[in-house]
């Protein structure tokens, strides 16, 4: 199988950990194994597929830490790993993903930490979505840098501290969410100037 291109398994049943071996199937461009049973961690070998554009994981039983060995499939475009059991932080190596330019979805899963600086460094993603974790600290003014972004969903965390004005930076965000946090002081200013923003949800902070 070493030179398909596809790969969709997804909505199955199918159970166990994902095979070290599918890090040879070096053309693979798209690989959907969402919504099936799979449990276990996620396979460094992911990060030797060169092509790999787009990749779901979502909606499984996958545990342990993100490997930040992926971030040498550099033309990785939309990573969903959403709705598992994963642990531990957000990799500072996020903000290598220059080529991510349509979602990051790690929403409800079990990371926790601060969110890194280097997420700024996502100038050409249009969806983030790390919402229903425990992500703690305040949000990095360098959110600012992603300045494609039309969905930003950090909702259902921890999070403290303000609203950061850097955001006034990305002109195309539609949706904003940031409800069930624990931030801070007023709302900003830049937000009434906003005229993309349909969907602003700042509910049930402090």
């Amino acid at each position: 199988l070493r030179q398909l291109q596809r790969l969709y398994l997804n909505q199955n049943k199918l159970m166990g950990p994902i095979p070290d071996d599918m890090g040879q199937m070096t053309n693979l461009g798209l690989l959907d194994l969402g919504a099936n049973m799979l449990s276990g961690s996620i396979p460094l070998s992911l990060g030797r597929l060169p092509q790999l554009s787009y990749l779901y994981l979502s909606h499984n039983l996958l545990s342990g830490i993100i490997p930040t060995e992926l971030v040498q499939s550099s033309n990785l475009m939309l990573l969903d790993l959403s709705f598992n059991n994963l642990n531990g932080y957000l990799p500072t190596e996020i903000g290598l993903f220059r080529n991510l330019a349509l979602s990051l979805n790690h929403s409800n899963n079990k990371l926790e930490g601060k969110l890194p600086e280097s997420i700024g460094n996502l100038a050409s993603v249009q969806a983030i979505d790390l919402s229903a974790n425990n992500f703690s600290g305040v949000i990095p003014s360098s959110i600012g840098g992603s300045i494609s972004l039309q969905y930003l969903n950090l909702s259902n965390n921890v999070l403290e501290g303000t609203i950061p004005d850097t955001l006034k930076k990305i002109a195309y965000l539609e949706v904003l969410d940031l409800s069930f946090n624990k931030l801070t002081g007023k709302v900003p200013s830049w937000i009434d100037d906003n005229q993309m923003l349909k969907n602003l949800n700042l509910s049930y902070n402090r």
